[in-house]
């Protein structure tokens, strides 16, 4: 039987800043991911200001962010805001 090799990526799926930037760094996680409803258990009504952190909590990794909206018009006005206060490397979902 031939070798079997995978390449694959872990991600900290977690909506809360404090968790990354305390896990970030201890594990080979390639990047951060969440949705709203995961935000939503902050409690904060920020999601802007909470991408923001997770954006700087995850450094020059990537993150991968679900937007709020489920229409295709919200969807790209959402994906615009988000990319506005991430950069890159960020991954809309």
């Amino acid at each position: 039987m031939g070798k079997f090799e995978s390449k694959f990526d872990i991600y900290l799926n977690t909506e809360d800043p404090a968790i990354v930037r305390n896990m970030i760094d201890k594990y080979p996680f390639a990047g951060v991911c969440c949705n709203p409803q995961m935000v939503s258990r902050l409690g904060r009504p920020d999601f802007a200001n909470i991408v923001k952190e997770l954006r700087e909590a995850t450094g020059e990794r990537k993150l991968f962010i679900q937007t709020p909206s489920n229409d295709y018009d919200g969807i790209m006005r959402d994906a615009e805001a988000i990319l506005k206060i991430s950069g890159d490397p960020t991954v809309i979902k």
